[in-house]
């Protein structure tokens, strides 16, 4: 199974009781688990570690109130710096697989939906290291990978907060699009 699991993009649901906990993975990457009656608030977990301050702890709950942002958005725009809200994002990652791992037990029911994961499902992420080409690019193919690069930031999902649904939409499939045009660059 766990050969199976190795380049793994979906959903693995598991039915346990009446609950339904869910793994989500990309490249057989666990990127978020929710487990069913477990809360576990990120802005308390940066409270506790000293990456938010009170101030801010009460600001980002005061702004979550009038945004539909994710709380890690809010905590990074009150002073929380990336490193300790991606440090905080894996620490939850790992607390809620310990949780459904204490939870379970043989009479658990495993399925596994392939699907597109879309980048807003995904709570923390370690990205696999990019291996690059020993060919240097041509000279006539970086003027092309800037203009696509420029596009890319453009098309970038938080700078499309302000939008309709549907347009955010388009604008990341485009972007899918455009990142997979450059890593074949």
């Amino acid at each position: 199974m766990l050969a199976e699991l190795a380049d793994l993009e979906g959903e693995i649901r598991i039915h346990h009781g009446d609950a339904t906990h869910r793994i989500l993975m990309r490249a057989g990457k666990v990127v978020a688990v929710r487990v069913a009656g477990r809360f576990d608030p990120l802005l308390g977990r940066l409270r506790e570690r000293g990456a938010l301050s009170e101030v801010g702890y009460r600001a980002t709950l005061e702004a979550m109130a009038t945004s539909e942002r994710r709380s890690g958005e809010l905590a990074r725009m009150h002073g929380v710096e990336r490193d300790a809200l991606q440090h905080a994002l894996e620490a939850q990652v790992r607390a809620a697989l310990d949780a459904l791992r204490r939870r379970l037990d043989a009479s658990a029911r495993v399925e596994v939906y392939p699907r597109r994961v879309e980048a807003r499902e995904i709570v923390a992420f370690a990205p696999v290291p990019r291996v690059r080409s020993p060919r240097r690019a041509t000279p006539r193919a970086l003027p092309r990978h800037r203009a696509l690069a420029r596009i890319a930031r453009e098309l970038h999902p938080d700078r499309a907060m302000h939008l309709p649904e549907a347009e955010r939409r388009r604008r990341e499939r485009r972007l899918a699009h455009l990142s997979a045009r450059l890593q074949g660059l």
